[in-house]
């Protein structure tokens, strides 16, 4: 399998806080370095899949758990 460097914008206004980072670590993002930047929220993800489209699909899914 190979590394994907990708990020994913989150929608809607969010604060990075300790317990969203815990939440994110738990979900299966522990390999995403979560960050805002002018109110604009999104993860920097190192993911190892098969594909970028897997990769990225395996993130959304961890979001969304």
């Amino acid at each position: 399998m190979s590394k994907y460097v990708f990020s994913l914008v989150l929608r809607g206004p969010v604060e990075l806080t300790e317990e969203l980072a815990d939440k994110l670590f738990e979900c299966g993002c522990d390999d995403g370095s979560p960050g805002t930047c002018s109110g604009v929220f999104s993860i920097d993800f190192h993911r190892e899949a098969s594909s970028l489209e897997a990769a990225i699909n395996s993130a959304i899914r961890s979001l969304r758990n």
